[in-house]
């Protein structure tokens, strides 16, 4: 079977992608895909069910689950839900690891990240 590719755009002046949403009724609805990034998943509040390759999981407030690259899954945010999500594209993971991704992966997050962060989640 043929999921879609993502093709995953940076967050303005960044290296990689940072949104949220909410979702109010069981509506927000992704289905299976693939991409080329790391994808980090921080749920708010409320649940989200992601489905993850053949396994099904459903993630609620505080919860954290990172999706590898080229991964293929799904998302539904349930009722009163908040979700915080963070995509590393592959090249950037690439950067910051001077190409040794699979060896050794240390991210340092610089002040106006971190002030970035602090900002969605409130």
């Amino acid at each position: 079977m043929a999921y879609n590719h993502e093709s995953i755009q940076t967050t303005s002046g960044l290296p990689f992608r940072i949104f949220s949403f909410n979702e109010q009724n069981d509506g927000r609805f992704i289905p299976k895909h693939w991409h080329q990034s790391v994808e980090m998943i921080y749920c708010l509040s409320g649940q989200l069910k992601v489905w993850l390759i053949t396994e099904e999981y459903i993630l609620q407030k505080n919860d954290f689950m990172v999706i590898n690259t080229n991964t293929v899954h799904a998302t539904q945010g349930l009722k009163n839900s908040q979700v915080m999500i963070i995509q590393l594209p592959i090249q950037f993971l690439r950067e910051v690891t001077f190409g040794n991704i699979q060896m050794n992966l240390f991210f340092k997050l610089i002040v106006h990240l971190q002030k970035m962060i602090m900002m969605m989640l409130c």
